[in-house]
């Protein structure tokens, strides 16, 4: 039985350790292999000539390899322990006699009793592996029916110190085992419950800073193209417009206008009703025409403020968000657009202000409806790019609306399909858990939370390092255990 159990860990291990490629699953390979190769030299009759000594050094091997494991993985200090004990005294009563008998039940509650401890005090750092949740009750089940299997066949010798211990883990150990497992069930749930929480409320936060930019700046848009200086420039006649102080007092007007995230403002022009660009702080776009712009059409047509998607230069390469508003005589005329254009990377930099929001390693990520990294302070460097692949169809589609930037089309994705999966589920489960970084030869499993915008059909995701939420977690599981 010890070497089939010793077997049956290591092969379950190794497979562990070749999925999560983990230092501590290696270790605990090496060690029920070790209790393996202990258990058939013992069953052989070829490792020591005495056979009490040669029960008791395989079935100390086994135990320490328990230990090992109830120091190493999270949540199984007392489930090791008790399968310590079920072990010992299975072994000790059953393959010993007389006093060797009580010998190896003392050194199973010895050995428990320190897995016990050393699992919930842990000095090294401890795995999860959830699914051994599912594992544990069977195994102690298999321990428990065949102890009372070989009690009913009387190849166990019950003595008094055996029937009080055997008690003591009936009434106590067993109880406390449930006990153990609802609690870190239950904690567990809780924790992540308040984890999965913070999540949303920094991702709806990060959401309502965006959308305040946006609805701010439009609106101070609007509110400007209302300047008396802006429709007197416009009303001129053509010839005398530059050389008139309607000119200056524009400047001095254009010099006064207050936007948030001034930094990345690039331009503010004035287009008149053919599309022409007739006043602009970059003078190289003075004389071009943007009728063909939505920014333009969508503006004069529904005479309405505008906020456009982010659209991408040929030029320069570089991603803008542009506002525009109507300009109107006196009369409630329109006579031209007031057009004002920022640098894209200004939602960078208010993603960056809510970097760390919720601890270490959480980080806001702004999307497009089409999943354009439009700001990541997780990857800053896969700015621009999609999470998933696009047809080709639907690139060359947005390509003629500025939509993506120009590069090769394979630099355009971070082929993160299950990331686009669980944004597309959104309605139904506005939570994941993911590896998210493009090319990662690590393990950076991210916990997250996604919001929606109300101004764009954006999305903000919020993420944090699942490692850091763990640890919570089984810090907490811990103190439980404890207590």
């Amino acid at each position: 039985m010890t070497g089939l159990f010793a077997a049956l860990a290591a092969v379950y291990f190794m497979v562990l350790a070749i999925q999560q490629a983990s230092w501590q699953l290696y270790v605990l390979t090496g060690v029920f292999a070790i209790a393996w190769i202990f258990s058939v030299f013992a069953g052989v009759r070829s490792m020591f000539e005495n056979d009490i000594t040669r029960i008791m050094v395989m079935s100390g091997v086994f135990q320490f390899a328990v230990l090992c494991f109830a120091v190493l993985v999270s949540g199984m200090a007392i489930p090791g322990a008790a399968i310590i004990l079920l072990y010992s005294l299975i072994v000790s009563s059953s393959a010993l006699s007389g006093g060797k008998t009580e010998l190896g039940v003392s050194l199973g509650l010895f050995i428990g009793s320190a897995a016990a401890i050393a699992g919930t005090i842990s000095p090294v750092h401890q795995i999860n592996a959830p699914q051994l949740f599912t594992v544990l009750p069977t195994i102690l089940g298999i321990l428990i029916m065949v102890y009372l299997a070989l009690v009913m066949m009387q190849f166990v010798v019950a003595t008094l110190r055996i029937k009080l211990i055997s008690s003591t883990l009936a009434v106590v150990l067993i109880p406390l085992i449930l006990l153990a497992f609802i609690n870190s069930r239950f904690t567990q749930n809780a924790l992540q419950s308040q984890i999965n929480q913070s999540l949303k409320l920094a991702a709806q936060q990060t959401a309502d800073k965006v959308d305040e930019f946006l609805r701010k700046t439009r609106d101070t848009v609007s509110y400007q193209a209302g300047l008396p200086t802006i429709y007197n420039y416009l009303s001129m006649n053509p010839e005398e417009r530059n050389l008139s102080l309607v000119k200056d007092q524009l400047d001095l007007t254009i010099d006064s206008l207050q936007f948030e995230h001034s930094d990345y403002l690039t331009s503010i022009a004035i287009i008149n009703m053919f599309g022409e660009n007739i006043y602009d702080t970059s003078p190289f776009l003075v004389g071009t025409n943007e009728k063909a712009l939505d920014y333009f059409n969508i503006t004069t047509s529904t005479e309405k403020p505008y906020a456009s998607p982010v659209l991408f230069s040929e030029d320069t390469g570089a991603g803008y968000i542009y506002f525009s508003a109507p300009i109107r005589s006196p009369q409630q005329q329109l006579i031209g657009v007031l057009r004002v254009r920022f640098d894209a990377l200004v939602f960078q930099s208010i993603v960056d202000e809510d970097a760390g929001s919720i601890g270490s390693r959480s980080h806001p990520i702004l999307i497009d409806e089409n999943q354009l990294r439009l700001a990541d302070s997780l990857t800053p460097s896969q700015l621009y790019r999609t999470i998933s692949s696009l047809p080709y169809e639907s690139i060359l589609s947005l390509r003629d609306e500025d939509r993506l930037p120009y590069k090769p089309n394979s630099e355009l994705t971070t082929n993160l399909g299950d990331l686009s999966n669980a944004i597309n589920r959104v309605q139904m489960n506005s939570f994941f858990s993911l590896e998210i970084h493009p090319d990662s030869s690590e393990d950076h499993v991210e916990a997250g939370a996604i919001a929606m915008l109300q101004s764009q059909p954006w999305t903000v995701l919020f993420v944090q390092e699942k490692a850091g939420l763990v640890e919570v977690i089984n810090e907490q599981n811990r103190v439980s255990t404890l207590v």
